[in-house]
């Protein structure tokens, strides 16, 4: 796949065939991937054309839409079986934007294999997303197109308000208390709460209420210590949770590839028969702070990839948000000239807590210099607003001209769009660069990787600033949520488990 360039109508585009669907060469042949017959590239609703920017398939392949829930609960009835109605409620992490979209990738992969209807949680501050002072509560559906088909066919999601009007409104719900000011306190949170637990309208009067039902279980995973297993084979140990050896065998090496110390948890007994199961995100011993795919095990590969293409092509940021990163683009592709090529950095400067990675700009410079051609435009997304930080970029070569998201307010009409975007701006933008070097550590140059791997771009053309990580992404490294690796997107349209045997990346 090669990059993109402005043509004469001011439309993004790409000197490669728009239709085909393989992703360049980290793809598969088409005779080799039945999941995309009947799937096309997206279209991106926009002004102007970025259709280019689409990495998802919209529609999805025949197989994927019409494939059904691989784990859902059946009760068995007169008239044929009929899938259970069972819920799945979580807590948005307390960490940065990416660390919150990563535990609801995982979330929205549980609810899709289980059949669990999923119930969104009430808007509220999240941490750095608080540009707007008309709107300090924010919800998914600010960011991700909840409502598309894509997601909707596959998962069911509903807001806290629905849930508590189908389930608690009277005594025939599933979920209903009689403690009336417990009820009155969780009403009042239905469509939006303040993290506060001092407040009049904290979060926890939700969470407690989770906590408090007698048909509910908080799931006991954490990130840190467990991989969620799912295989038609094992029932596990009645509880849900295991972590015994069931003998040596291709399956068994697999499983215990990918798990290496943590334990298994099993979705059986007791955790698949509950009515409501809850993801207690917010606390430490039961974080989700990690990539789906190394958090997440389908034995069958057919599967494995299945949810990979699904947070792929549902998962994804609103149209409105891909618009206003295509117009950027466009300017950015003309300043660069000739054949409209830039490279692009992600500059980390915040709190992120590994201070080890917060090199000085002459570092940046001096390490990744040899990366870029002579007379490269470089785009930098960055969180550092003091601008005399990068002088060493510019000094460092004039010819090479240094642009930041700002540059392009506008031009881009940055004005007239929600400010809690710019982040996701920079995010697609550097992903559209020819090469990327970003912050080891930061699960934002994380999702720019796995961005550039959607796009089919090879890692190869990936790299870091923090020397000792420099070349991390040009190998099949699995370093669980420091990095996103390879595993998440090569050769998930076809049906057997990607690897660096098998795949070039």
């Amino acid at each position: 796949m090669k990059h993109p360039i402005r043509t004469q109508a001011g439309d993004l585009t790409y000197h490669h065939d728009a239709t085909r669907l393989s992703r360049g060469p980290i793809g598969l042949p088409m005779d080799q991937t039945p999941a995309l017959q009947g799937a096309a590239k997206a279209h991106i609703s926009c002004d102007v054309n970025v259709d280019d920017l689409a990495y998802w398939n919209d529609p999805r392949g025949t197989r994927d839409l019409t494939m059904e829930p691989s784990f859902v609960n059946f009760i068995q009835e007169a008239d044929g079986k009929k899938r259970r109605r069972q819920y799945l409620t979580f807590e948005p992490d307390t960490g940065g934007w990416n660390n919150v979209r990563m535990s609801m990738e995982i979330v929205f992969v549980f609810a899709a294999a289980t059949g669990r209807t999923l119930v969104l949680p009430p808007d509220q501050p999240l941490y750095l997303l608080k540009a707007d002072v008309k709107k300090k509560q924010r919800g998914f559906a600010d960011f991700f197109a909840m409502d598309h088909p894509n997601l909707s066919a596959t998962v069911e999601v509903i807001t806290t308000e629905e849930f508590l009007r189908r389930e608690s409104g009277d005594k025939d719900g599933m979920f209903y208390l009689e403690d009336v000011d417990v009820m009155e306190k969780v009403h009042k949170v239905k469509e939006h709460c303040e993290r506060r637990a001092k407040s009049s309208i904290s979060c926890e009067f939700l969470w407690e209420y989770y906590h408090s039902l007698d048909n509910a279980l908080v799931a006991p995973i954490s990130a840190d210590s467990h991989c969620i297993v799912f295989d038609d084979d094992e029932d596990g140990d009645g509880n849900g949770s295991v972590g015994k050896d069931v003998g040596i065998g291709t399956k068994e090496d697999l499983i215990k590839d990918f798990c290496t110390h943590r334990t298994r948890f099993y979705y059986t007994g007791k955790y698949r028969d509950v009515d409501l199961l809850h993801f207690a995100t917010q606390h430490r011993e039961t974080r989700l702070m990690e990539h789906f795919y190394n958090l997440v095990y389908f034995t069958n590969p057919v599967l494995d990839n299945y949810y990979k293409r699904f947070v792929r092509d549902a998962l994804r940021y609103k149209d409105e948000i891909f618009c206003a990163a295509g117009k950027v683009i466009m300017a950015l592709q003309r300043d660069a000239g000739g054949d409209g090529h830039y490279s692009s950095f992600h500059i980390r400067r915040g709190d992120l807590q590994y201070k080890r990675v917060h090199i000085s700009a002459e570092e940046w410079v001096n390490n990744t210099q040899s990366i870029f051609e002579k007379d490269e435009t470089l785009y930098i997304a960055t969180d550092e607003r003091n601008k005399t930080f990068f002088e060493p970029f510019h000094k460092k070569s004039a010819s090479q001209k240094i642009r930041f998201l700002d540059d392009y307010f506008e031009e881009a009409g940055l004005a007239e769009i929600d400010p809690n975007y710019f982040g996701m701006l920079d995010t697609i933008i550097a992903s559209q660069g020819r090469a990327f070097v970003g912050t080891y550590y930061s699960t934002f140059s994380g999702y720019i990787n796995r961005m550039r791997g959607y796009n089919g771009l090879s890692m190869k053309d990936s790299y870091y600033g923090f020397l000792p990580k420099y070349s991390t992404m040009h190998y099949w490294s699995k370093s669980l949520w420091a990095n996103e690796y390879p595993a998440g997107w090569v050769g998930i349209d076809g049906d057997e488990r990607g690897n660096d045997q098998t795949f070039a990346f």
